[in-house]
């Protein structure tokens, strides 16, 4: 301590932990009342079993309360697991959702049908094994399918495309 006295070394150490404040405090207090304010809610609407009995369809309802709309996720898992907490790992995301169905057209063909949806994250492949130890992991793999109930569907009315309201 023969460079730095006590009163600098007391500036220093409370500079230190005002920046450390100034950043952990706000996102503490976002996180605690974020989950007291806006629960999210997760149920399991449906599960369907694939045809090889290998892996599971899951539709998840999110919901946390009045600020958000309700969210549908479908998750492709092994059969009879839970489904991660991971909101990134889900094959489709979708608000606004109605008429949704999952249906196994293969083994390997996973195929999610609605009337309507504001579908906001889709991937049409998932290899859902790949946490398994299993020698199949990386081998066995998903395709996800769209399917709107009609051919000609749109999300948007012609005057929201067009004034968008």
């Amino acid at each position: 301590m023969g460079f730095i006295k006590k009163p600098q070394l007391l500036a220093l150490s409370c500079f230190i932990l005002g920046i450390i404040s100034a950043i952990l405090v706000p996102r503490l207090i976002f996180l605690v009342a974020n989950r007291a304010i806006f629960p999210e809610q997760r149920i399991e609407v449906s599960r369907v079993t694939s045809p090889d009995a290998v892996v599971d369809a899951v539709v998840i309802e999110k919901n946390c309360g009045a600020p958000c709309s309700i969210n549908h996720a479908v998750f492709v898992v092994p059969k009879g697991e839970k489904v991660p907490q991971d909101s990134d790992q889900a094959v489709f995301s979708a608000d606004d959702i109605s008429g949704d169905k999952l249906v196994w057209k293969e083994s390997h063909l996973l195929e999610v049908s609605y009337t309507r949806a504001f579908i906001f994250n889709f991937r049409n492949v998932v290899y859902p094994l790949n946490a398994s130890k299993s020698a199949r992991a990386p081998a066995y793999r998903v395709e996800i399918r769209l399917a709107p109930s009609s051919a000609g569907f749109s999300y948007l009315s012609e005057s929201e495309a067009r004034h968008g309201r």
